[in-house]
């Protein structure tokens, strides 16, 4: 499944070590020990065979998914095709936020990550952590039945507690802000009326408040309560955990801005209205043709430019943010003292 497949299938087809190893490169990459993915269709004779394994041809396909998308589809795959997990394991943290499709900070996963109640440790390919996960936070995966995963709402707390602010912020505006049915339909219901979100942050603390030991409960119950669930992205939501952490808080997000008539002109990421600021947060693929492009999108970056002098004539100064400014905490704490949120004598 989603073009993966282990080393003993291989063998049982008839295929022998030596022409597994010689498609490494060309049309298989190796995911982990015993675990490879079909990336490519190729045409080389010898080759051929092991289309055999491709079952999802359109993630194959280049330009057709995100990075993102690519490296989740074959965690999936990963955790279709071992035979690691204990049946007594409940996949959890990043593994089971690839099965929800939580955004995550990295998508390249080296391990497997599990929870059991009676092991731990850490081998090739798998870590495991000693949790005893309660009925409430657990559900069977429905492409794999043997194994349990943790809800989302677990998930996104396991990630808060043991993974950082910045996989715990992410992982946390998505749960609150995004609509159930998922990712692909986030832009069309964005943002989910306020009542919404705040049955899912109430959710959240619940599960929180069925974690035995009380470690990272204060910077589970910080990042709860910094999360409204307005942001569109990770890069959106590291922001607010920046402004955050630097106590900037009588900010508006998602600000609709309108001119003198009362027309609609544009929706902000972040409005600090005291300082007439509005601070923009571009995503790497903001600009591009498609998800392969590296070329930008001119009719994109055109609009973009009108929307921003549209916002600039209103009387507001307009600061970009990118994905670098955001992701080191220092660097955005420069940018942040260049656009005068903060005093230029005050180190954070």
């Amino acid at each position: 499944m989603f073009n993966v497949f282990s080393r003993s299938q291989v063998l049982a087809s008839g295929i022998d070590d030596a022409a597994l190893q010689a498609t490494i490169g060309c049309c298989i990459e190796r995911l982990a020990a015993g675990i490879y993915v079909v990336i490519r269709v190729c045409g080389r004779g010898p080759h051929r065979r092991f289309q055999y394994f491709l079952d999802d041809d359109p993630l194959v396909e280049t330009g057709e998914l995100t990075r993102w998308e690519r490296d989740r589809f074959r965690h999936l795959g990963w955790l279709t095709s071992t035979t690691r997990p204990r049946e007594t394991d409940v996949i959890s943290h990043r593994s089971a936020a690839m099965v929800h499709g939580l955004p995550l900070l990295s998508t390249r996963l080296p391990v497997i990550e599990v929870s059991n109640p009676q092991a731990k440790g850490t081998t090739a390919g798998l870590r495991r952590r000693l949790r005893a996960i309660p009925e409430p936070d657990r559900a069977q995966w429905s492409i794999r039945e043997a194994l349990s995963v943790t809800t989302p709402a677990r998930t996104a707390a396991d990630l808060m507690r043991d993974c950082g602010w910045q996989s715990g912020i992410i992982a946390a505006e998505h749960f609150v802000g995004s609509p159930e049915s998922g990712p692909a339909s986030r832009r069309a219901a964005f943002p989910l009326p306020s009542e919404v979100r705040t049955v899912r942050k109430a959710q959240l603390a619940a599960v929180i408040d069925r974690m035995p030991d009380g470690r990272g409960s204060r910077r589970m119950a910080a990042i709860v309560d910094y999360s409204d669930g307005l942001s569109e992205s990770p890069a959106e939501s590291l922001a607010v955990l920046g402004l955050c952490h630097l106590g900037i808080r009588d900010l508006e997000q998602q600000a609709r801005l309108f001119g003198p008539d009362g027309r609609f002109v544009a929706r902000v990421d972040f409005l600090i209205e005291r300082l007439g600021l509005v601070l923009e947060v571009d995503g790497d693929a903001k600009y591009l043709a498609d998800h392969s492009s590296r070329w930008v999108d001119r009719r994109v970056f055109d609009r973009e430019k009108d929307r921003e002098n549209a916002i600039r004539f209103l009387g507001f100064r307009v600061v970009r943010l990118r994905w670098k400014d955001v992701v080191e905490p220092a660097n955005f704490s420069a940018a942040m003292r260049r656009a005068g949120v903060l005093p230029s004598g005050i180190p954070r």
